[in-house]
């Protein structure tokens, strides 16, 4: 059986792993992104894991990255998280430094939906969304007949920077009042500064729930955004299902509950569509973009 070693970039952490053609992943690896240390530590610590993770039976690499990525050059028009991404060919760069075969670069949130479509939460629907809270906030669209809708520019499903407050706070992107300022791990962090005056990262402002009236207010705020943005994307796409993913769903027995609350209450469809967390976690990005490797690069699987 063929393997594949996908590489999930996001702006914290990068997940490595080989995945075979049933979805399994077989071995893995996660290290910092050194996000703040610039492109060239951040393609050094890709090529790392490449070294360190393949093998004679990997016949091909996927690598995700957030922002507008251009599928077909690798070229990367705009990435908010990771200090110069932007502009950068992450195919060309990486082949710079490694010889690959099959090289395949994709959207993160693209291809967290693709694993969730091929053998998760999504798997059976005819159609879905994606939404990724992490650092940032990611989006993908699927339909049975098309796939992974991908847009003229490569931007559709970059739903994180649709506007849910005109003229809000300022976005990495240029636009102000895009939802991944309000809904994501660094947008709770910021509803607590804004309520308290003090710089926590978003898991202290967890932690702290049960015990700082401030905090819980902090989280009340991006759940209720998380409900209105639900709402938003129900009438506008009308999916079956919306699967929610990325690092901040961890937490998620402390909200999950309010959330579909906060959704009857705002939504004129009550319970639909039907809202799920992510099998795969932070492992669906990897997962996918294997997927993407066999399918683009490789024919297809084929279990052997």
């Amino acid at each position: 059986m063929r393997n594949v070693l996908g590489i999930d970039l996001g702006g914290t952490k990068i997940a490595a792993g080989i995945v075979n053609e049933n979805g399994e992943i077989l071995e893995h690896k996660i290290i910092n992104t050194r996000a703040k240390d610039g492109k060239d530590a951040v393609l050094n610590n890709i090529v790392s894991l490449i070294e360190k993770l393949s093998n004679e039976k990997t016949v091909g690499v996927g690598i995700t990255s957030p922002g507008f990525v251009n599928t077909d050059t690798g070229f990367i028009s705009f990435a908010g998280n990771i200090s110069g991404w932007s502009g950068i060919n992450l195919k060309e760069e990486i082949l710079k430094l490694k010889y690959i075969k099959n090289l395949v670069v994709e959207n993160d949130a693209n291809m967290a939906l693709l694993a969730e479509v091929w053998e998760g939460s999504a798997k059976g629907f005819d159609s879905s969304v994606m939404l990724t809270l992490g650092t940032g906030l990611g989006g993908g669209l699927y339909i049975k007949n098309t796939g992974i809708i991908l847009g003229s520019n490569f931007k559709a499903g970059e739903l994180g920077h649709t506007i849910l407050y005109p003229n809000g706070r300022e976005c990495n992107c240029g636009q102000k009042g895009c939802a991944e300022r309000y809904i994501a791990g660094t947008a709770l962090a910021t509803n607590y500064n804004e309520i308290t005056g003090k710089d926590l990262c978003s898991k202290e402002v967890i932690e702290l729930i049960d015990r700082d009236l401030n905090a819980a207010k902090a989280l009340d705020k991006m759940i209720s955004d998380l409900a209105i943005f639900i709402t938003t994307i129900s009438n506008f796409i009308d999916p079956e299902l919306v699967v929610l993913g990325g690092g901040f769903t961890d937490s998620k027995d402390i909200w999950w509950e309010k959330l579909i609350d906060y959704y009857r209450k705002y939504s004129n469809s009550k319970d639909k569509p039907i809202l799920k967390t992510a099998k795969f976690k932070n492992f669906a990005g990897l997962i996918g973009v294997a997927k993407a490797v066999f399918d683009k690069s490789l024919g297809g699987e084929r279990n052997e």
